[in-house]
């Protein structure tokens, strides 16, 4: 029992050290295209990211320095690499429509912007 607060100590420095070390990467505008790919993410580690979100898919995926990571198409998501290791991502996303009239008919396409979000790892 005598070494129970020399344990707990060593304990509280583990978590504050683990926590510490969480490294966010913060993302910045970006165009997306069509279809919710968003390749070259401007973020503020100068970090090689690409994020594949299509709006109707289940999952996304981010690259993240040639490492992908896979997840629910949600926001914000736990997204998962091979090798077991994790990240969350956030993301924020705008729209907005152009209509093109051919004929007696009329295409529409939704165009994305990433407008923030961040990496949590």
């Amino acid at each position: 029992m005598k070494h129970l607060p020399r344990i707990l100590l060593a304990l509280a420095s583990l978590l504050l050290s683990l926590s510490a070390q969480a490294e966010t990467i913060t993302l910045q505008p970006s165009g997306c295209g069509l279809t919710r790919y968003c390749l070259d993410v401007a973020n503020d580690a100068n970090a090689d990211i690409a994020i594949y979100a299509g709006p109707t898919y289940a999952n996304r995926t981010l690259y993240l320095n040639g490492v992908a990571y896979t997840g629910p198409n949600t926001s914000p998501s736990v997204l998962y690499a091979v090798d077991g290791s994790w990240l969350t991502l956030s993301t924020e996303f705008s729209s907005y429509v152009t209509c093109t009239k051919s004929g007696k008919g009329q295409h529409c396409s939704t165009h994305w912007t990433l407008t923030g979000g961040a990496v949590v790892r």
